[in-house]
């Protein structure tokens, strides 16, 4: 805020929103499904390994989407 970026336009603040939020989705991935997964192999329980599986892949589709968002937020953005 001391040096203009509270004064920054929108698109900015949603580029910087957007990859906050896939940090948080990257940080759930690693700190809580992932043991999950650990778990369930050392268990052989593979129905919830297959489910935390399944977690990952649908977390790192929606990462996916949000970053090319963010690449075409940018890209629309140029001109502002």
């Amino acid at each position: 805020m001391q040096f203009g970026g509270g004064h920054a336009v929108w698109p900015l603040h949603a580029m910087a929103e957007l990859g906050i939020v896939m940090m948080l989705i990257f940080g759930h991935i690693r700190f809580a499904v992932f043991p999950r997964i650990r778990r369930a192999v050392q268990t052989q329980n593979w129905p919830d390994g297959a489910r935390a599986v399944g977690m990952v892949r649908r977390l790192v589709v929606i990462n996916l989407v949000l970053g090319v968002v963010t690449i075409g937020r940018a890209v629309l953005s140029r001109g502002l």
